[in-house]
């Protein structure tokens, strides 16, 4: 979503929608510590962090990404 659409709830909505369709659960989504608007979206939605993982970025810059999920 461009970034001039950002703060609308459009994201929010959109994740919603799809989880009206895909009715598979546990359902898991990763995201990374910094990307606050994702991460809102998924805790709005009702998704759980479980988890967190540091990973390198090829030039070994430090990566943290939240673990979460959906339950039934």
């Amino acid at each position: 979503i461009g970034r001039k659409f950002w703060g609308r709830g459009i994201a929010t909505v959109a994740v919603a929608q799809f989880l009206r369709i895909e009715t598979t659960r546990p359902l898991f989504a990763r995201v990374a510590q910094h990307n606050v608007g994702s991460l809102r979206v998924l805790e709005k939605n009702g998704f759980v962090r479980v988890g967190e993982e540091t990973l390198s970025l090829p030039d070994d810059t430090p990566l943290t990404e939240f673990a979460y999920v959906l339950r039934g």
